[in-house]
C-alpha cells in the first residue's frame, strides 16, 4: 500500500466534501431568498389594486437573507460546539467508559496502557486518558477537541481478541484521528448541522404559532385575514422543509467526510507502524467476530463517527454509513486479499517487546522538539525502548497521585540546574510535610540518571 498517496487522496476528497458543505449552506440561503421573494410578491398582490411586477434579482434582500442564515447557523453552531468541547474523558464516560487505573494489574489493561504510553512517547503528545468499554464487539474511539484533552476508549472485546501488534494498529489509527484534527473537524460539522437544523426548528415554531392563532380567531376575522395567515403558514412550512432537507444533505456529506477520514487514519496507522498486518488483521477479525464492532450502549450512538469500525447498523443502503465497508478498507491495505475474514481468537500471549541492550543515546534536543506531534515507525520503536527503560519509574508514578506530584517537583528542581537541591527543598518544606519532602528527595538522584527525553516521557 502506498500510504502517502492514500493519505493525499483522502485529504483531497475531504476538502471536496468541505466545499460541498459550504455550498449546501449557500443553497439553503438561496432557497430561503426565493421563499422571501415569493412571500413579498404575495403580500404586494393583496395590498395593491394593480398587479405588481416582480423583480427576481434583489441584491439587498439576498444580502440580508444570506446574512440572517449565516448569523443563525454560526450562532447555533458555536453554541453546540461549546457544549461538545467538554473534553474526551467526559465523552468517553457518557458512552459507558471506565477509566483504566494506571496501577492496574490486569494483564489486558496493562498491555493496553503500555501500547498507549508508547504512542504518546513516540509522538511527544500528552498521554490521553484511557477508558475501557465493557462491550464484546471489537471497536475503539478517540474523543476530545485537541491532544491536551483527548481520551481513547477501547472495548473489552478489542483487547481480548487482538494480538499486541493488532492492538497497536488500532491505537495508531486512533492517534491519527487525534493528531490530524479529525475529532475537531467532526465537532465542527456537528455544530454546522445543528445550525442548519435550527432553521427547520424556526420554521416549525412559526408554523405552530400560526396554526394556534388561526384556531383562536373567529370565523369572521378568519375570512378577513385568512389570506395573510395562509401565506405565513405556507412560508413557515417552506422554511421548515428547506431546513430539514438541508439537514438530510448535511448528514450525507458529513458521513462521506467521515468515511474519507477513516481511509486517512488507516493509511496513517500503516505509516506509523510500518506493519499493514496490524491494522489489516484487526479489520479481518472484526469481520469474523460474531458481533463485529457493535456497541450496545445507547449513549454511544451520537459518537458513531468516532469509532474505529461501524458501531451500528447502517440504513438507507449505507448512504448514512459513518465508515466504509470492511472489505473496502481491507482491500485498500491488501489489494490481493482473498476475501476471507480471520477468526477472532484470544491471543495466547502478547508479543514480547525486545529488551534494549545497553543505554540508548538521547535524541538531539532540536530534532526531538521538531518531532513532537508526529509519529513514525522509528519513533514507535524508540518509544518502546524508552518505556522499557523507565518502567521502574513508571511503576512508582502509577502508585498514587502523591508519587506523581513528588516526581514533578523533583523534575522542577533538576531543571533549575542547581547541584545542591537543599535550598529548594527547604522552600518546599513550607508547603509539604517531612514525608513529602523525603519522597521528593528520593526522586532527585533517580531522575538525574535519566536522559532528557526519558524525563520528558515521564513528564
Amino acid at each position: 500500500m502506498d500510504f502517502f498517496q492514500a493519505q493525499d487522496d483522502a485529504r483531497r476528497r475531504t476538502k471536496r466534501m468541505g466545499v460541498l458543505f459550504v455550498l449546501a449552506v449557500l443553497s439553503i440561503a438561496a432557497a430561503l431568498y426565493a421563499v422571501v421573494v415569493g412571500a413579498k410578491f404575495f403580500f404586494l398582490t393583496k395590498t395593491s389594486e394593480q398587479a405588481p411586477s416582480i423583480d427576481l434579482w434583489q441584491p439587498d434582500l439576498l444580502l440580508w437573507t444570506l446574512l440572517g442564515v449565516v448569523v443563525l447557523v454560526v450562532t447555533c453552531a458555536a453554541t453546540k460546539i461549546a457544549q461538545l468541547r467538554s473534553g474526551g474523558g467526559a465523552v468517553a464516560r457518557s458512552a459507558g467508559g471506565r477509566p483504566v487505573d494506571l496501577a492496574t494489574s490486569d494483564p489486558d489493561e496493562r498491555k493496553l496502557l503500555n501500547v498507549v504510553q508508547e504512542m504518546s512517547i513516540a509522538s511527544g503528545t500528552p498521554m490521553p486518558e484511557v477508558f475501557i468499554l465493557e462491550e464484546e464487539g471489537i471497536n475503539a474511539f478517540a474523543a476530545g477537541f485537541q491532544p491536551a484533552d483527548a481520551a481513547i476508549a477501547i472495548t473489552r472485546g478489542c483487547i481480548r481478541n487482538l494480538t499486541r501488534d493488532e492492538l497497536q494498529g488500532v491505537v495508531a489509527h486512533e492517534f491519527s484521528h487525534i493528531l490530524n484534527g479529525d475529532m475537531r473537524l467532526n465537532i465542527r460539522l456537528c455544530g454546522v448541522l445543528f445550525g442548519i437544523l435550527a432553521i427547520a426548528v424556526l420554521g416549525r415554531i412559526v408554523l405552530r404559532i400560526t396554526a394556534q392563532s388561526s384556531m383562536m380567531r373567529g370565523s369572521r376575522r378568519s375570512k378577513e385575514g385568512g389570506g395573510a395567515m395562509l401565506a405565513i403558514f405556507v412560508v413557515s412550512l417552506a422554511i421548515m422543509a428547506i431546513g430539514y432537507i438541508g439537514v438530510l444533505f448535511g448528514r450525507l456529506i458529513q458521513s462521506a467526510i467521515s468515511r474519507q477520514r477513516e481511509f486517512l487514519a488507516d493509511a496513517a496507522a500503516i505509516q506509523f507502524t510500518r506493519n499493514p498486518d496490524s491494522i489489516g488483521g484487526a479489520l479481518k477479525k472484526i469481520g469474523a467476530h460474531g458481533t463485529h464492532g457493535q456497541i450496545k450502549n445507547p449513549h454511544a450512538e451520537e459518537l458513531a463517527h468516532c469509532f474505529f469500525a461501524s458501531a451500528f447498523k447502517a440504513n438507507f443502503g449505507g448512504a448514512f454509513a459513518t465508515h466504509p465497508p470492511l472489505d473496502q478498507r481491507i482491500r485498500a491495505i491488501e489489494p490481493n486479499w482473498d476475501g476471507k475474514f480471520a477468526t477472532a481468537k484470544r491471543p495466547s500471549g502478547s508479543s514480547p517487546v525486545q529488551k534494549p541492550t545497553g543505554k540508548a543515546t538521547g535524541q538531539d534536543p532540536k530534532a526531538f522538539m521538531q518531532s513532537i506531534g508526529t509519529l513514525g515507525a522509528a519513533t514507535i520503536l524508540y518509544a518502546e525502548k524508552v518505556r522499557e527503560q523507565i518502567a521502574p519509574q513508571l511503576e512508582k508514578l502509577q502508585q498514587s497521585p502523591e508519587a506523581a506530584r513528588a516526581a514533578l517537583r523533583a523534575l522542577a528542581i533538576i531543571s533549575g540546574g542547581a547541584e545542591d537541591p537543599e535550598p529548594q527543598l527547604k522552600l518546599l518544606s513550607e508547603a509539604l510535610d517531612p514525608a513529602g519532602i523525603e519522597t521528593v528527595r528520593a526522586w532527585i538522584p533517580e531522575l538525574r540518571n535519566l536522559d532528557a527525553d526519558r524525563r520528558f516521557a515521564l513528564l
